[in-house]
């Protein structure tokens, strides 16, 4: 936040916005490092961050100390243009994928190594619901029980980190913004570029992992049609049809389960919808394969994927490497307390939105040279980089107050 890193223009970005026109004594950069140490400390209203403007000594150390009404901060939250954010969030996205990639926690090397060697990426894709207050019912056009929106995020699963980001309505089918994250057509295109080369000197085709509330027939299509891989559930509204059974090694009620926690139940070829042809007028058509496995509670799932080649059991890693970004998820809500909006305004919520994302991807900078992105870690590191702010508050203050020799 020094100003020298990811987010050394923001304050050129605020200024082609007009973001301080009108300011009422709430300028962008202090209000900018204001909603930062909302979501790094334990204040949640807007009256906790004007009494904490006025009392807390580490807003001063931090450069957020303003002078505002509370009515005031829920004014400028509306008020104030969300240009700026969207290029920060946007400069933070390049800033972290120039890093030297970092192990998500949980993720040991050698089945890292495993996963890279067969891919060329692995982007992991989910959603997440997010309340709002009753008073913003009426902007969602729903119900006050039901008021909020969805987060759409696309990670990299190498370190978690966000790839795209969409701010979408709480109802409604996910499909209808799963193409926009895939971008598809520009992996299609590049696709087609290096259509001359040999097969030897292609780069390993993609890896998508995701949940059941994508699901689209025609998208799986397109996936396996550009040379990429994808490995997610089943969705109930799917029946494929069963071609063959793939041998089991152990079938056997009491046999293990394998290093993902789960027993293979069943392994099969199928098809899917009505897919007779390719797109090439061929008969072949495409398979597809369903693992039916049994996971810790117990509960049987089935996961189905394009990866006709992949043993069974790498399968069923890659799938359950997708909850890593429940963590994301998680920490999101949790630490830096994203279900807790100090606007009653759509135009606050989406930059206070935007700032957790960005939060998270200085924690990324933050880590750099570690071996592995561990959220804990990091919260623990700055928690000590905050005390480190006031002490040097504290070491300016006694300079002051020394009289010359």
């Amino acid at each position: 936040m020094g100003g020298a890193g990811a987010l050394s223009e923001r304050e050129e970005w605020a200024e082609e916005a007009d973001y301080d026109k009108n300011a009422r004594k709430l300028g962008f950069e202090s209000h900018l490092r204001a909603l930062v140490l909302l979501h790094t400390t334990a204040y949640e209203s807007a009256r906790d961050l004007t009494w904490a403007a006025e009392e807390d000594l580490l807003f001063k150390a931090l450069g957020a100390d303003f002078d505002i009404s509370v009515r005031g901060l829920g004014g400028a939250m509306a008020d104030r243009p969300i240009k700026p954010y969207w290029q920060m969030f946007e400069q933070m996205q390049m800033a972290v994928e120039e890093l030297p990639h970092q192990r998500l926690r949980g993720i040991s090397a050698g089945e890292w190594e495993e996963v890279a060697d067969l891919f060329g990426r692995v982007d992991l894709f989910d959603a997440t619901q997010i309340e709002l207050p009753p008073t913003l019912a009426d902007w969602q056009e729903t119900s006050e029980e039901r008021s909020g929106f969805k987060l759409q995020l696309k990670l990299d699963g190498t370190d978690g980190q966000f790839k795209e980001a969409l701010i979408t309505g709480p109802d409604g089918n996910d499909n209808d913004y799963f193409e926009a994250l895939l971008d598809l057509g520009a992996e299609q295109r590049s696709k087609k570029a290096q259509s001359k080369a040999s097969q030897s000197d292609r780069e390993a085709g993609d890896l998508y992992l995701f949940d059941c509330g994508y699901w689209s027939i025609d998208t799986y299509h397109r996936i396996t049609g550009s040379g990429n891989f994808f490995v997610t559930k089943l969705h109930g509204n799917i029946k494929p049809e069963t071609a063959c059974e793939r041998s089991v090694p152990d079938k056997a009620a009491d046999s293990k389960a394998n290093v993902a926690g789960y027993r293979v139940l069943s392994d099969r070829y199928v098809r899917l919808g009505n897919d007779r042809t390719d797109r090439d007028g061929g008969d072949q058509g495409r398979w597809y394969r369903v693992l039916t496995v049994e996971v810790s509670t117990e509960e049987e799932i089935q996961i189905l994927t394009n990866l006709l080649w992949l043993e069974a059991e790498q399968s069923c890693r890659l799938y359950k490497h997708r909850w890593s970004i429940e963590i994301v998820f998680r920490w999101l809500k949790d630490r830096m307390q994203l279900d807790r909006f100090i606007s009653r305004d759509p135009t606050g919520v989406v930059r206070q939105t935007l700032t957790a994302l960005i939060v998270w991807g200085l924690l990324a900078i933050f880590n750099e040279g570690g071996e592995q992105f561990s959220p804990k870690k990091l919260w623990r590191k700055l928690q000590a980089a905050m005390h480190q702010a006031l002490f040097e508050l504290g070491r300016r203050y006694q300079q002051n107050l020394d009289p010359p020799a």
